[in-house]
Parts: C-alpha cells; sequence; structure tokens
C-alpha cells in the first residue's frame, strides 16, 4: 500500500508551539510519526536518555494504537499531539478503536507470561515515562517526561 501524507498542523522544526499529527493505521506512519515528534523533541532542553526513553515510549503507544485500536485499518487514522508545559511535555496518541481496560491487562512480569511473545508494550510506556494515563475509555494514552 502507498504511503498517505501525514495531516500536519504544525510547521517542521517548531518545537515551542503544540504539534498535531494525523496519519493512516500503517506500519510506515508508526515510523514517520516518531521521526516527527522526535524532531519536536530535540529542540526541548531535556536528557537525551529521557528524550529517547519517550521516543520508545510512543513508538510502543503508536504500534498499539494502530494494531490493537484501529486493528491495522489504513482507513482508520492515529493522532500525536505534543505540548510543552514550563517543566514537562505531553504527548498523547489517540485511535479510532473500541478502547480497553489498562487495569485488564495480565501482569508480563509473571511467571506464565515470561516467554509470551506480547504484553510487554505498556508495562515499557510506564516504565519509560513519568506519568503514563488512559482516557476516552483507552482511546487514549497520555505520556508525559519532565524536561529535567
Amino acid at each position: 500500500m502507498a504511503h498517505q501524507p501525514l495531516d500536519e498542523s504544525t510547521p517542521a522544526g517548531c518545537c515551542t508551539d503544540p504539534l498535531t499529527l494525523r496519519a493512516p493505521s500503517t506500519h510506515e506512519s508508526v515510523e514517520h510519526l516518531t521521526d516527527r515528534v522526535g524532531a519536536y523533541l530535540h529542540g526541548l532542553p531535556m536528557p537525551e536518555k529521557r528524550r529517547y526513553r519517550l521516543i520508545l515510549a510512543l513508538h510502543e503507544a503508536l504500534t498499539n494504537a494502530m494494531e490493537h485500536g484501529n486493528a491495522n485499518d489504513p482507513s482508520k487514522h492515529v493522532t500525536v499531539t505534543c505540548r510543552t508545559e514550563p517543566t514537562r511535555v505531553v504527548v498523547a496518541v489517540d485511535d479510532e478503536g473500541n478502547g480497553f481496560d489498562p487495569a485488564n491487562l495480565p501482569d508480563p512480569t509473571r511467571d506464565e507470561n515470561l516467554l509470551k511473545e506480547g504484553g510487554r508494550g505498556i508495562f515499557l510506556i510506564r516504565r519509560y515515562t513519568d506519568e503514563c494515563r488512559f482516557e476516552r475509555n483507552g482511546r487514549r494514552v497520555v505520556l508525559v517526561a519532565r524536561l529535567s
């Protein structure tokens, strides 16, 4: 399938104004969205390790939104919004799926789950961000990282 362009509401290189990106649910979109948000974060006064962890968490959130939320349906879109506050950056990922209850996810650190192929994305997201919350019945994940 051909890569569809992103809908962007903020010009490239802008790092202090909010950034909103919208893309179809494709693997190419995960990479492109991650790259664009990475460029946004690069202009912020943030330790490199924290920036890397936030980008990794974003990649996981985007993959989950596209695969689980939107069922890999390219007619459904994900939206990423980023905003910088005085002491932190907030990144939200929205999908068009049915949502889920994060409290019902199995614990990937339990013995019976250790060898399972999947089930670690949200675990990583929670570990690699300073704050992670779910809104809109699980159709939005909000990632927060401190700037310092």
